[in-house]
């Protein structure tokens, strides 16, 4: 199934969506751990906070 992301008002919310899909995708393939790679401090902040309810991730 293909995923599309809604228009966006800024590059943070767009990236922002893409690894909210991304984790979405990994926890329906059953993956226990995941790690991204970014250079958005505000952004992996925030996320990590969101995502490691659901699976293991680590944001580096």
């Amino acid at each position: 199934m293909e995923e599309t992301i809604s228009p966006t008002s800024s590059v943070l919310q767009a990236e922002a969506m893409v690894i909210f899909l991304a984790v979405q995708q990994m926890v329906k393939l059953s993956y226990k751990s995941i790690v991204f790679l970014g250079d958005c401090t505000q952004l992996l902040k925030s996320l990590k906070k969101l995502i490691r309810k659901t699976v293991k991730v680590c944001f580096q």
